[in-house]
Formats: structure tokens, C-alpha cells, sequence
């Protein structure tokens, strides 16, 4: 792969290891390609959802080449919690944060009182419930969705 240096920003251009386009990155190869999100990373397990990104890169590639966009499904949200352990999303206007420390946290933002716990990612990811209906049933309607920023 060829790089150029550019040095007024100090940064180094590659090509996106997604789309393929430039890409500018710093010196431990982190950057995010303006052309399709993707962040690069060294992709050893192309299956799997890695730091920083929110989908795995095989699953980016599918995305991008139906042209949308990179957003984790539920599962590969639930994948991202293990690897952040912080989380939130969006649903119906409200933000909501899911935690992992010693169980699993399912709260709307602000409001401690709406916090409901699950033992594991698993419990998580089988039975959170948002106004009684299960989350990965409503997944597609969930907006943002990200490791807390």
C-alpha cells in the first residue's frame, strides 16, 4: 500500500481498507474514511465486531456495497457492548444508555428510576424490553446507535 505524508497535518494517507478511497490517518493508522465511515482498523477477524467500529468488516462491505449505511444490528450492538461496555441508541426521540459492569443496564437517559438489569449480554440480548415490546423486535427503528460518546 502506498503513503503519502502530508506534512502540514502530520497525518498520513492510505487507502480506506473498505471502500478503497484516500483516507487520512495518524500515526498509529486510525482515521475515519469521509467516503463510506469506516474506521480503519487492522482487520484480522473480518467476522467479528472490533474497536472502533460497530460492524464487522465483512458486514461493512455488504452494507456498502447495497450503498448504506454502517449501523450495527441488534446483535452487533450487543457485540459492541462487550467490547465498550458503554452504549446508547436512540428510540422514538428518547435516549436511552445500556451498561455493562456487573450486569447489564437498560435505562432511557437521565431518568435512574427506568433502569432495568439483565445478568448477562445474552439475558440482554434475548428479553430487554422497551414499553413492553422486545428491542430486537424493534431494533429497526432505533436510531444512533453507538458506544457512548
Amino acid at each position: 500500500m502506498k503513503m503519502k505524508r502530508n506534512i502540514i497535518e502530520k497525518n498520513i494517507e492510505v487507502r480506506c481498507g473498505l471502500c478503497r478511497e484516500s483516507v487520512m490517518v495518524d500515526k498509529y493508522g486510525a482515521g475515519r474514511c469521509r467516503h463510506c465511515g469506516w474506521i480503519q482498523v487492522d482487520v484480522d477477524e473480518p467476522d467479528r465486531v472490533l474497536y472502533p467500529n460497530l460492524v464487522s468488516f465483512n458486514k461493512a462491505k455488504e452494507l456498502y456495497s447495497q450503498g448504506k449505511l454502517l449501523t450495527p444490528n441488534f446483535e452487533e450492538f450487543v457485540e459492541g457492548l462487550k467490547n465498550y461496555r458503554h452504549m446508547e441508541f436512540y428510540h422514538n426521540n428518547k435516549k436511552y444508555g445500556v451498561t455493562w459492569e456487573y450486569d447489564v443496564a437498560l435505562y432511557q437517559w437521565d431518568i435512574i428510576e427506568s433502569t432495568k438489569t439483565y445478568r448477562t449480554p445474552k439475558e440482554f440480548l434475548l428479553n430487554a424490553k422497551l414499553n413492553g415490546v422486545l428491542l430486537k423486535a424493534i431494533w429497526d427503528e432505533v436510531e444512533k446507535a453507538n458506544y457512548m460518546q
